[in-house]
């Protein structure tokens, strides 16, 4: 699950991620948005990970406690939200 707390300009990346070791992992979603972790709060199960990804922007992540454990995630780590979303809906009051 991800959250926008705000609408920031999302970039198309032509990149490649690069996993440890030097061995290259392409994926198919079109957009990173690189960031720091600014708070991480876990629960008995999963994680949530707020991302700052520019003054005022944070991209809120849920993923397992696991998962945070083997990344190695830690506040002030430099990491890229990958956002694939086959829809965005608009809602009004």
């Amino acid at each position: 699950m991800i959250m926008l707390k705000t609408n920031p300009e999302i970039v198309p990346s032509d990149k490649q991620l690069s996993k440890e070791g030097g061995n290259n992992m392409k994926v198919s979603a079109r957009n990173l948005l690189p960031g720091k972790i600014k708070e991480i709060t876990n629960g008995a199960v999963n994680s949530e990970v707020i991302i700052a990804v520019s003054p005022g922007v944070e991209v809120v992540s849920i993923i397992t406690k696991h998962s945070v454990e083997s990344m190695g995630l830690k506040v002030g780590m430099a990491v890229k939200a990958m956002v694939k979303a086959s829809n965005v809906m608009i809602v009004t009051d």
